[in-house]
């Protein structure tokens, strides 16, 4: 019973993991876009190119989702795991 308890913990966490995330990527995006718009206008000015900038800023938002992604795939196999000995047990 104190397994089950577990599971469903651990689900609700990771419900409210994504959910949590989902606003907060929307949150970095736009703070990457208001930073590629100050840095590529700077760098725009000084170098006249603007696609280095955009290319750095989306290479670190994309670094940022996939060490979270990471991050979900590990919580998602510790609660399959937990699940199966629960299983197991009952």
């Amino acid at each position: 019973m104190n397994k089950k308890n577990l599971t469903d913990k651990l689900t609700e966490e990771l419900g409210s993991l994504l959910k949590n995330r989902k606003m907060t990527y929307k949150i970095q995006l736009g703070l990457l876009i208001i930073s590629y718009i100050g840095f590529g206008y700077v760098y725009f000015y000084l170098k006249g190119d603007v696609f280095l900038p955009l290319f750095v800023i989306s290479m670190l938002y994309i670094s940022m989702i996939y060490k979270d992604f990471k991050n979900i795939k590990e919580i998602k196999k510790e609660l399959n795991s937990r699940e199966k000995e629960n299983k197991i047990i009952n």
